[in-house]
């Protein structure tokens, strides 16, 4: 059991990818006297929304507010709905390219059928909270409100909603896997429950139980199901430090509780878990986020580097595009200022670029089992770092100058080509590692 966040530090090499461009900010799109408060993260493909709260200090005025991007977060626009000063949204969902939804307080569902350009307020069952909401298509999506109902489904893009035949109190998280087939999970220590046929009939899990009985005074706010049956729960424990606990089998069992010793809260906010590598946070300890590059089985800590001047005391969001690009909301209530950043990287996932050392080029890219690399020199080390800065494979480049690799067994995820010439680090390009 990792015990202590401080023992757990990996230090970034200079070849690493381990700066955080920030890309949106109050000083890089607002006026002086501006900035924002953001709270949720989505991304599909190589588009991502985001929502929050744009503040006018200068003017003592604030209003609810969307950030798109459609490349990968590199650029970002804005986008006002026009809601009063005293609307909320909490959660946001990239469904896909042209559909996005969000929800918030008083039972507020905004949508948007192109992409973000614009957004409409679709009639609301509830005036509750939304804690919660999810879609599988374009059509079929869940939504878990802290109301007396819980849960309601639509299978019309949100046209009318639903009331299900579960009724519990506390079923704040919840998941669509298919028309029909829903997930919810109840605040605190479970249980999981699950439908296949729209809440006709319905299984439940066991609540939290793990081997070392470490379940007092534990309590788990948030579930990530994005992973199929690998669920990972997110909370706090009675010494109010971060926590994790991890399950392969859809919740029917559970692994040992993660401490964080250092993340002061829960561990509020995490990415997608249908990836190997998956990063997570909250409260910040010493300027570092927490990344695991086998889908949450074990964790690491990594410190934040930014392009710019920039403290965040809270992470709030993170996302993976789908060319293996991070993307993270940060936040400084302090200072005032939250801001989305993203991992940078020397080049493009494709990469083809020219210099004085020759002509590099990875394909196929995405790969899943070989992939190969033209480099037009020899002799040199070439390695594959990953996330953590970590050099998980080395070869020495063969005189032919192209060489094939054999990437079966690493986790998938974002890697770094790298060459070592006597003198200098010479970056190659990425290469994206899928299941195929």
């Amino acid at each position: 059991m990792i015990s202590a966040l401080a023992l757990l530090s990996i230090p970034i090499s200079a070849s690493a990818q381990g700066i955080w461009d920030i890309t949106v900010s109050g000083s890089t799109v607002l006026f002086v006297g501006q900035s924002y408060d953001l709270y949720s993260l989505s991304c599909f493909g190589m588009r991502c929304a985001a929502c929050g709260v744009h503040e006018d200090w200068t003017h003592h005025r604030l209003w609810v507010t969307f950030l798109e991007s459609t490349d990968a977060g590199s650029t970002w626009s804005e986008v006002d709905p026009g809601l009063t000063t005293a609307e909320s949204l909490w959660v946001i969902q990239q469904i896909d390219n042209n559909n996005i939804v969000a929800g918030g307080d008083s039972g507020l569902i905004m949508r948007s059928k192109d992409g973000g350009a614009t957004w409409s307020r679709q009639t609301s069952p509830t005036v509750g909270r939304i804690e919660d909401i999810n879609f599988c298509d374009s059509l079929n999506g869940i939504m878990a409100v802290a109301d007396s109902i819980g849960l309601y489904t639509t299978s019309d893009a949100g046209e009318h909603w639903f009331s299900t035949s579960l009724k519990a109190p506390f079923l704040w998280q919840c998941h669509c896997d298919g028309p029909g087939s829903y997930r919810a999970y109840k605040y605190g220590a479970g249980p999981i429950y699950k439908t296949e046929d729209n809440w006709k009939s319905i299984d439940s899990t066991p609540m939290v139980f793990n081997p070392s009985g470490d379940t007092e005074g534990n309590v788990y706010a948030l579930c990530n199901f994005t992973g199929g049956d690998t669920i990972i729960l997110q909370g706090v424990d009675k010494h109010r430090w971060g926590l994790l606990i991890r399950s392969t089998n859809g919740g029917q069992s559970w692994g040992t509780p993660i401490h964080f010793e250092g993340i002061t809260g829960p561990i509020r906010c995490m990415s997608s878990l249908d990836r190997d590598t998956v990063l997570a946070g909250g409260d910040l300890f010493e300027q570092k986020i927490i990344v695991s590059s086998d889908r949450g089985k074990t964790w690491a800590s990594d410190s934040l580097i930014f392009d710019s001047a920039y403290t965040a005391s809270e992470a709030t969001g993170f996302a993976f595009a789908n060319d293996g690009t991070a993307i993270a909301m940060f936040t400084n209530p302090t200072l005032g200022q939250g801001i989305i950043a993203r991992l940078s990287t020397s080049s493009e996932s494709v990469s083809t670029t020219s210099g004085d050392i020759g002509r590099f080029k990875i394909y196929p890219n995405p790969a899943t089992n070989f992939v190969k690399i033209r480099i037009g020199f020899s002799g040199y080390p070439l390695y594959l770092v990953d996330i953590l800065g970590r050099k998980v494979l080395s070869v020495i480049i063969p005189s032919s100058g192209t060489l094939t690799l054999d990437i079966s067994q690493l986790p998938r995820g974002v890697y770094m080509v790298i060459v070592d010439e006597p003198d200098r680090t010479v970056p190659v390009g990425r290469v994206v590692l899928t299941s195929g």
